[in-house]
């Protein structure tokens, strides 16, 4: 591969990039952060039994429905949408350059297809990657749309449909539930052992299952990602500042839907955890309306996110963000590599020992770790070092890591 002076397409500069995406960004990664751990921990496939065993566990149940109500999926939601955006800005530059931008971004697919699967296969089952790098690929079918019809097919892409399939499983595979109580049992069980080799038995078991679903997720994530599109394409998030009433309209629409339904949502999950209301498997269609809070929410944390960043003092707050955002896929990918060592047998081996009142606090601490590293690298550096490879594969010539050569 040749070095990146001696060719004219080049990756966006530090220079190029907004700040507040990318702290939107780093924000965004965050939360699946904190949403994650319940996976790492293992907390969420624990029985009422074995949770009210570990310490603390009036303030566990107390976090975990706050974490229910405000992070799970729409963080991920947030992140994806973020992704949608990077995309189009992506693309768009490309083409600007006279490259071929669809065929330079599905090589970036590959590359993260090839990422996301080393990742799912061996170190961690809650990859996310191989699914974004799969839906990547049908955005760019959709890559030509332009304008409000974009955002719409989002919209029914990222909570219509899902709630129709959701409703369509439950009747053609209504023991789809059962299956998966067993395949985190058996997980847990690969994860606590302390064989590598089981490790990733667990996490062939979890491909080869959720291959089965994925379909869902597939779709869900492909309607953010077509949303993210459209407000990169539309470059409204640019200059905020010039659609205040769309944005405050929009922002009080997604407040007025996601809320209430994740209210009754959690009401329902308080409710038949604590066995008030059962069986559980007759109120758990409530829990199909969860696509459609998480996309409402996580436009709402965009927007609003957004709007503080306008603020001097919110902005010197949030900024913090940005550098972790910068690097996100670096940040990503190491949250697995260190949660693995504090969670599974292979390592410190807490995974069912703790719940959400000891691992939060390992939460703020890891991400106030990759806050203060992603700041030094980028001193440092032009890229997260996952993203300077990532990079100089994509252009296939060697990016410029060090700043100072930049320069």
């Amino acid at each position: 591969m040749k070095y990146e002076e001696d060719l004219v397409l080049n990756p966006t500069t530090s220079r190029e990039r907004i700040e507040m995406i990318d702290a939107l960004r780093g924000f965004a990664l965050t939360g699946v952060c904190l949403a994650n751990l319940a996976l790492f921990s293992f907390y969420y496939c624990l029985s009422n039994e074995q949770k009210a065993n570990l310490p603390f566990p009036v303030i566990n149940t107390i976090i975990s429905y706050v974490i229910y109500f405000f992070v799970d999926l729409k963080f991920w939601t947030l992140f994806t949408i973020m992704f949608g955006f990077g995309a189009s800005i992506f693309i768009s530059r490309a083409d600007e350059l006279h490259k071929n931008g669809k065929a330079l971004y599905a090589r970036r697919l590959s590359l993260l297809l090839i990422i996301g699967l080393i990742h799912g296969i061996f170190f961690w089952f809650g990859d996310i990657l191989t699914e974004y790098a799969l839906a990547g690929y049908i955005l760019l079918l959709f890559s030509n749309k332009k304008g409000m019809p974009l955002a719409v097919w989002g919209i029914i892409l990222g909570a219509i449909i899902p709630l129709l399939l959701m409703i369509l499983q439950a009747k053609l595979l209504p023991n789809s539930t059962g299956i998966f109580d067993k395949l985190s049992i058996q997980t847990m069980d690969g994860y606590s052992s302390g064989s590598y080799s089981k490790v990733i038995n667990a996490n062939l078991l979890n491909i080869k299952i959720f291959s089965l679903y994925v379909w869902f997720l597939l779709i869900a994530a492909l309607g953010r990602f077509m949303i993210g599109y459209w407000i990169g394409q539309s470059g409204r998030m640019y200059h905020i500042e010039e659609y205040p009433d769309f944005f405050r309209k929009t922002m009080r629409i997604c407040a007025w839907i996601g809320f209430p339904i994740m209210f009754i949502m959690t009401i329902t999950k308080v409710l038949t955890d604590t066995e008030v209301l059962s069986p559980k498997s007759e109120w758990e269609p409530i829990t199909y309306l969860s696509g459609v809070a998480s996309l409402a929410i996580g436009i709402f944390y965009a927007i609003k996110f957004a709007f503080l960043y306008q603020n001097k003092k919110w902005k010197r707050r949030l900024s913090i963000f940005k550098e972790m955002g910068r690097m996100a896929l670096t940040n990503y990918l190491m949250q697995t590599v260190i949660n693995i060592i504090i969670f599974n047998g292979i390592g410190f081996g807490l995974a069912g020992k703790i719940g959400p009142s000891i691992y939060i606090l390992w939460f703020l601490v890891l991400i106030t770790l990759q806050l203060i590293f992603s700041k030094w690298w980028l001193s440092k550096y032009r890229f997260g070092p996952v993203e300077w490879l990532w990079r100089s594969l994509t252009y296939n010539k060697w990016q410029t890591l060090s700043a100072q050569r930049a320069h």
